[in-house]
């Protein structure tokens, strides 16, 4: 099966814009990051669902796409078009490290312009915690999209398992692209 449009969920600082950045290169597609299409200025104006909604179907409608982000109210057009769902489970003690090595890379690093606070990310780890103990009964929770889209689903609960299907992934499409070479000769 070929996966041309991929839909990467889970919770912040799960990693999801970092394998959304391998997958897309892999399939020659360009990755959204679902935060620039809920936001119209970065963390201070958001769009309404309608926007949200006519800026998703743009990028769905295309051939190959790569989607991360955590919304999940407004998006189930992206998961009933994506050939795959990536679910990144992660501990929350990785998660919350993750948050705090970013937060402290943004702010000293990159000293980024963006007005985020130790505070905002420590809220983020709790928020995500909280995310993952919702019951497959609330509409739209993690766990229910698991269960209502189970054929398309990976579900990955450690970094191990994450760095194996990207291995995985790329030697599939580098021998996709072997044999296609063959076939042409």
């Amino acid at each position: 099966m070929k996966f041309n449009k991929i839909h990467i969920m889970g919770c912040p600082g799960t990693g999801k814009s970092t394998l959304a950045n391998k997958l897309a290169s892999k399939i020659n597609s360009q990755f959204y990051d679902l935060d620039d299409i809920i936001w119209l200025r970065k963390y201070d104006k958001k769009r309404n669902v309608k926007e949200k909604k006519k800026l998703l179907e743009k990028i769905i409608n295309n051939k190959r796409w790569v989607i991360e982000g955590v919304s999940r109210s407004w998006i189930k057009k992206s998961l009933d078009k994506a050939d795959l769902i990536i679910f990144l489970d992660l501990p929350i003690r990785i998660i919350t490290y993750r948050l705090v090595k970013r937060y402290l890379h943004r702010k000293f690093i990159k000293k980024s312009n963006n007005n985020e606070s130790f505070k905002d990310n420590l809220e983020l780890a709790r928020l995500s915690h909280k995310l993952m103990k919702e019951s497959e009964y609330e509409k739209h929770s993690f766990n229910w999209i698991l269960k209502n889209y189970r054929k398309k689903v990976l579900h990955f609960k450690n970094q191990r398992q994450i760095d194996k299907f990207i291995d995985h992934f790329i030697k599939t499409y580098y021998l996709l692209i072997l044999i296609r070479i063959k076939c042409c000769l």
